[in-house]
């Protein structure tokens, strides 16, 4: 058996799988990463998540190996959780890795708050994209979560007839006045990404009212999977927006010869899959 834990900003997944893949007990916990939480609470959600007494883990985590600190503070965070429990640590986007593409070589497209592509060939993986949303994340659900909202801030103003977008937003994020929305997306100068990623949802919800919008960020999610081809190489992309079928379509549709699949396996399956590879 192993258990495989997925720890993401504001969540984490463990989930226990038997030799053969199958799930046999899964929990989700608050999240187990130092910079969001404190270190008493990031423990007792770690060890929340040993899920059998004697099946190893594999740890997911974001950001994983970028800073000697966030790796050593994190190294010690699971230490002091486990004990002599086995254990291995990972970055959270290897694990997105094998949960698409199953140890084979090929390329896993990332479309979630944020975006990035990694290109798997035998022993070496290039990454595309990935620059944080200052200098990147094209086609992502902060992208789109905010074109919705600089909408949402013209159809404020008068300089764009209002809208199901107004409306959308307004109900989202409970305002009372539609300047509110600056102090409930920034925060002290702290730009709250994902919560503006959430905005995403209302564009995906109301395609034909928001069609520009989805058109821009596909055609900037499109151009992400071309720079990464090479070879013919599959292509797997996962992510909270994979979930939407009319986002994946117009991806595929400025992109007539590349065939992109949607990942079968949420990403803390990768864990299962890094185990038997190792």
């Amino acid at each position: 058996m192993i258990i495989s834990v997925d720890v993401g900003g504001t969540k984490s997944k463990a989930v226990l799988y038997n030799e053969n893949g199958d799930v046999l007990n899964e929990v989700v916990v608050g999240s187990c990463h130092p910079m969001q939480n404190d270190d008493e609470t990031i423990i007792n959600n770690i060890q929340a998540c040993i899920l059998d007494d004697n099946a190893p883990i594999v740890f997911g985590f974001a950001g994983y190996g970028r800073s000697q600190s966030l790796k050593d503070k994190i190294d010690w965070l699971v230490a002091k959780a486990c004990g002599n429990h086995p254990y291995h640590i990972i970055p959270d986007t290897e694990m997105a890795m094998y949960s698409t593409l199953l140890g084979h070589d090929g390329i896993t497209v990332i479309l979630g708050t944020g975006s990035v592509a990694f290109r798997k060939e035998s022993a070496k993986t290039t990454q595309i994209g990935g620059w944080g949303f200052v200098l990147g994340d094209e086609g992502s659900g902060y992208e789109l979560g905010q074109n919705v909202l600089k909408t949402f801030a013209l159809e404020a103003d008068g300089r764009k007839r209002k809208g199901i977008i107004f409306d959308s937003v307004t109900e989202l994020y409970e305002l009372n006045t539609p300047n509110e929305l600056i102090t409930k997306v920034v925060d002290h100068g702290i730009v709250k990404r994902m919560l503006i990623a959430k905005a995403a949802r209302i564009a995906l919800d109301h395609p034909e009212e928001c069609l520009e919008i989805i058109k821009t960020s596909a055609s900037n999610a499109a151009k992400l999977i071309s720079s990464a081809q090479k070879d013919d190489l599959p292509v797997v992309i996962t992510g909270g927006l994979s979930h939407s079928q009319y986002y994946i379509d117009t991806i595929q549709y400025y992109l007539p010869h590349i065939h992109i699949e949607v990942a079968k396996h949420e990403p803390v399956y990768g864990g299962y899959i890094y185990h038997l590879k190792h």
